[in-house]
């Protein structure tokens, strides 16, 4: 897996490449990317919602519901196991994927 980075510009890879995608699918709002209007979750909707044992659900759902949809957000080659949320001290909501790729196993953390 290579692509380049979107804050960068540089040739990325890997586990790097692949967080990046992930974190471009749940933070990017569904009908906003032009050549692609089903890209995306619907987790900007709930971002700024209070962190509660309800809306980190409702997050969890999203992301994974985002995920899920290979075709539409072009990761046909992660297999997700598990989504978690959770947040840090600052509140920062922190979504935790466990899948697995032709390389195996593994898991990414990702801020939103």
């Amino acid at each position: 897996m290579k692509g380049i980075s979107r804050h960068t510009g540089k040739v990325i890879e890997g586990t790097d490449y692949l967080r990046e995608r992930i974190q471009s699918v749940l933070t990017t709002r569904v009908g906003t990317s032009v050549m692609r209007r089903t890209k995306g979750s619907r987790l900007p909707e709930l971002i700024d919602a209070p962190t509660n044992a309800r809306n980190l659900f409702e997050i969890q759902l999203a992301a994974l519901d985002a995920l899920r949809n290979p075709k539409d957000n072009g990761l046909a080659d992660l297999d997700v196991r598990r989504v978690s949320v959770d947040t840090d001290r600052a509140g920062q909501v922190i979504v935790t994927v466990e899948y697995a790729t032709e390389y195996g196993p593994a898991t990414i953390a990702v801020p939103l």
